[in-house]
């Protein structure tokens, strides 16, 4: 088992929510440099001025081949895009994850041209927000979640175990090894379609001046519509077989309830809601467990 990141180096590759809260959350942790590679200047400049990260750049060539563990934290495209794009520059031995919301595009993109002498390991930390960006990133985002591990076969159990070692630093509570083809299927049903059904509650509004009659029920179904339209595309895209699937199934489920309504059969409606607030409490229970 990993005892501690003190030697080791720390490349986050992406200063944005996710990269910017793992940077916080491992500020009083021991561990070696921490570096950060981003786009925006201003990002890197207030990362170092805050104290999080011992130095930023902009150009990947400048650092990479100095990290022990890298974390990419880029929008799935992007994130292939990096690693196959320095995967000839990257340090032997180095332990590349990721923290994209699909995990077969991205092992898919990346295995053939894995090189045999590095290690990566695909992940999945389910914590977010429906903001964005390196302002709204916090040292306790990570505070309790799932951190969801999808190891392929050439992953060693250093190299595992050393991703397990750095979850829990980050405050998550439970970690889950999955099939990349699993992990993506739940995803669709937890995640994606959550989004999904904002989205198009708000739009069913049709802008309707409705916020003097809305309360706690509108505000927990509406709170992820704030998406980041550009990141979710992608997701929903790379996702669509097992999306696509999800999608109409909850289309079902909502012609069920339309024609329960519009049949007044009160028995069968009861009935229908007792038994999904039933499956909720089996998931509450199993969640408090």
């Amino acid at each position: 088992m990993v005892s501690d990141f003190s030697d080791k180096s720390i490349l986050i590759v992406g200063l944005g929510l996710m990269g910017g809260s793992i940077a916080k959350a491992l500020q009083d942790k021991d561990h070696g440099p921490i570096w950060a590679i981003d786009i925006d200047v201003d990002v890197l400049t207030k990362a170092t001025n805050d104290g999080l990260i011992d130095k930023g750049f902009t150009d990947a060539k400048d650092i990479v081949a100095d990290a022990d563990f890298i974390i990419v934290c880029l929008y799935p495209q992007q994130a292939v895009a990096f690693i196959n794009d320095n995967m000839q520059m990257f340090k032997q031995g180095v332990v590349i994850t990721d923290i994209c919301g699909v995990k077969k595009p991205i092992i898919d993109g990346v295995v053939h041209n894995l090189r045999k002498d590095i290690d990566f390991v695909p992940a999945h930390p389910m914590a977010g927000s429906e903001r964005k960006g390196y302002a709204c990133s916090y040292a306790e985002l990570f505070e309790g979640c799932h951190y969801i591990m999808t190891p392929i076969d050439s992953n060693t159990d250093e190299a595992i175990a050393l991703v397990e070692y750095f979850a829990m630093k980050l405050g998550a509570h439970n970690i889950v090894k999955i099939d990349p083809s699993k992990h993506d299927e739940y995803i669709a049903y937890t995640s994606q379609i959550p989004h999904a059904l904002a989205i198009a509650y708000m739009h069913s509004s049709n802008e309707r001046d409705v916020t003097p009659y809305a309360g706690g029920s509108f505000r927990d179904v509406s709170r992820v519509a704030l998406i980041n339209e550009v990141m979710w595309t992608e997701l929903f895209n790379q996702n669509k077989k097992e999306l696509v699937s999800e999608l109409k199934e909850l289309q079902k489920q909502l012609g069920i309830i339309t024609d329960l309504v519009e049949q007044h059969d009160s028995k069968k409606l009861r009935e229908y809601m007792k038994k999904g607030a039933q499956i909720k409490e089996n998931y509450d229970a199993t969640t408090d467990g």
